[in-house]
């Protein structure tokens, strides 16, 4: 497989409720912790299907590329947005039924909805988990 270094500061999001991430580009290798829905995660480098990176709490590892939606520019613009973050919620509706602690959403509307990270927006079952990300 050949190792490909992206650009310098590429960022991307996490689109799925929970990536797992692992000491090496393997499924069967050891999971050293995860990144949620919302987060942005600095790519270090690239394995065939396999994304090296470094997520916002320092910690760094491999997980499937599949996960991150969002290209650069935009994961940039996420992470300015993405002012809340999840106490762990139920979701009306939507595939996802429900959000991860710790998920990153923009506010949606009044009605207590959130836009997730692609851009879909939904509504939760309990607002009053959905606080301001620190």
């Amino acid at each position: 497989m050949t190792r490909r270094d992206p650009a310098s500061g590429d960022l991307r999001v996490v689109s799925v409720a929970v990536a797992a991430v692992r000491d090496e580009p393997a499924h069967r290798a050891e999971r050293v912790t995860e990144w949620v829905l919302g987060e942005t995660v600095r790519v270090d480098a690239i394995e065939g299907r396999w994304l090296r990176g470094t997520g916002p709490d320092g910690y760094a590892g491999w997980t499937p590329a599949a996960p991150f939606g969002r290209p650069a520019v935009d994961a940039r613009d996420w992470g300015a947005a993405a002012r809340l973050r999840s106490l762990g919620t139920g979701l009306a509706g939507g595939g996802l039924a429900r959000l991860p602690w710790g998920s990153r959403v923009c506010a949606g509307g009044a009605d207590g909805s959130v836009e997730l990270p692609d851009g879909s927006v939904v509504r939760v079952v309990s607002p009053e988990r959905i606080v301001p990300a620190p």
